[in-house]
């Protein structure tokens, strides 16, 4: 999820120098502060919050994509997953997101929440330099 973010922002990385990075074998994942490491590494300015839904669709419309961590088991069994999200449509009342190798998938605001809800809501805004100081609205 995180080249992803990095390649919209017109800095592709080698997908296997950047797994070396932030993929830890005993959790057969990452954390996300690895990805926010990895993208202050490379100049990127990052920040990790515990976001909004409101805060998710400011992000978008000032042209930020966002990696939220959810879980998709249970507190007592967690299954951690990171999603990055390209957009909102109020109508409908969900978002678009990119979940492995799926792209453009819609999920309802309510059954984002349940997994992210999970996590605290847990969001990782990366921003290049000179490209705003952070999030527009943290939290809520």
């Amino acid at each position: 999820m995180l080249a992803s973010v990095l390649t919209f922002w017109n800095h592709p990385v080698d997908h296997p120098t950047l797994k070396k990075e932030i993929y830890l074998a005993q959790l057969k994942g990452s954390l996300p502060m690895d990805l926010l490491l990895a993208a202050q590494n490379r100049g990127f300015k990052a920040h990790l919050y515990n976001g909004s839904i409101e805060n998710l669709k400011s992000e978008l419309k000032a042209g930020h994509p966002l990696i939220a961590f959810i879980n998709r088991g249970f507190d007592f069994l967690p299954i951690g997953h990171f999603v990055v999200i390209t957009g909102y449509d109020d109508t409908r009342q969900g978002l678009t997101l990119h979940s492995g190798l799926k792209k453009d998938r819609f999920i309802t605001y309510q059954g984002f929440l349940g997994d992210w809800d999970k996590t605290k809501r847990s969001t990782l805004l990366i921003l290049p330099p000179g490209h705003g100081k952070g999030p527009t609205h943290a939290g809520s």
